[in-house]
């Protein structure tokens, strides 16, 4: 049975419906983000969640309660496509709840990339997170599962 989150539990014709988390991502490679995203995608899956999971261009936004924005950063930037996404979906991201994400090598200073998607969105994320990139942990990028699941964790927890 899939659970439904407190305060984001919307209702059609008085009949509750499934709370879903829209994870949307935008990466050039195929590497670190789309396993951070398969590792949160698990987490709100074994918490009960429905998950709907895409790139900007393959997401049904309507179909969605919850929105988990992620991005690589690549040379220096973070992608182009999830600023559109959030340009093009202003209205939508202001009235549900948004967390966002990116995977980078910056440890030191995250935020640097981050505050270029916070900028964009109509509202602050209720919580931020930085993976470092693969390359920057080598042999124990897996190590950073338990971040991804701790880190859903604490998003139900401010939703309930």
């Amino acid at each position: 049975m899939k659970r439904q989150i407190g305060r984001i539990t919307p209702t059609r014709n008085g009949a509750s419906i499934m709370t879903t988390v829209g994870i949307v991502y935008s990466t050039k490679r195929k590497k670190a983000t789309v396993q951070v995203v398969e590792w949160l995608k698990a987490a709100f899956e074994s918490n009960g969640l429905e998950v709907e999971v895409g790139k900007p261009e393959e997401i049904n936004t309507q179909d969605c309660d919850l929105f988990v924005l992620g991005t690589s950063v690549y040379a220096g930037a973070v992608q182009e496509p999830i600023l559109a996404f959030i340009d093009q979906n202003q209205d939508l991201l202001r009235e549900k709840p948004v967390a966002t994400f990116i995977v980078c090598k910056e440890v030191e200073t995250p935020e640097c990339h981050m505050n270029l998607v916070i900028e964009k969105l109509p509202k602050e994320p209720m919580t931020w997170i930085n993976f470092e990139g693969y390359l920057l942990r080598k042999g124990d990028f897996e190590k950073q599962q338990s971040k991804a699941n701790t880190w859903v964790k604490d998003i139900i927890s401010r939703l309930s």
